[in-house]
């Protein structure tokens, strides 16, 4: 038996709004595109408050379980695709390594710039990194004199903290990770914005979301 497209307008009416679904209509209940298209990437929702390495596992976890590529995170992650693959370099390091680095903590480019090291000498020279809270600049310079056969810079001589200099770097990053996950959220159709104040040495960030009940 065939049911004319009125007859089904009108048996859809007794439905709940949030239950008609009507062909070639939009969804009735104003429902944002987020919640009828689920991100393809749920892994990578929580990547900016993971460490390196584990953002460097999630990735290689993508390309390995869901045969994603480079190109396709890069989109998601709105970096560039060597970006992604200078994360996956990071996998090449020991647990007992990436133990080290994170808890002494040393910054992300710290770690690639050791990668050009191997072996014990790697190993002599992130321990030397450490001991002497050399910033990036000191490590990249001692790690050249390694590899050219220079004169390796004086390593009796201790940097000032690595995490100072670095702060406002860090701080910086995680503004713009914020800001593309407001951007992102905008772009799936749900309102978002987020508003700074400083004041008394302190940055006060208000978040506000869309809150659909």
């Amino acid at each position: 038996m065939s049911v004319s497209h009125d007859d089904a307008l009108k048996s859809d009416a007794s439905l709940p709004l949030s239950c008609r679904t009507i062909a070639g209509v939009p969804d009735p209940s104003g429902a944002p595109s987020a919640l009828r298209s689920p991100d393809p990437f749920p892994e990578l929702d929580s990547f900016s408050s993971l460490t390196m390495f584990a953002q460097a596992e999630a990735i290689a976890g993508l390309i390995r379980r869901r045969g994603r590529t480079q190109e396709e995170i890069a989109a998601r992650l709105s970096v560039s695709q060597s970006a992604v693959a200078n994360k996956l370099r990071l996998l090449r390091y020991s647990p007992e390594e990436r133990e080290e680095i994170l808890s002494a903590p040393l910054t992300e480019r710290h770690a690639r710039a050791l990668l050009r090291l191997t072996g014990p000498q790697r190993t002599e020279a992130l321990r030397l990194v450490i001991d002497r809270h050399w910033n990036v600049a000191r490590t990249e310079a001692y790690i050249d004199a390694l590899l050219t056969g220079g004169e390796p810079p004086d390593t009796g001589q201790a940097d000032a903290a690595v995490i100072a200099p670095s702060a406002p770097t860090d701080l910086t990053a995680f503004l713009t990770s914020l800001d593309r996950a407001i951007d992102r959220m905008r772009q799936l159709g749900i309102t978002a914005s987020c508003d700074r104040t400083a004041a008394d040495g302190f940055m006060t960030l208000t978040i506000r979301l869309e809150c659909f009940t």
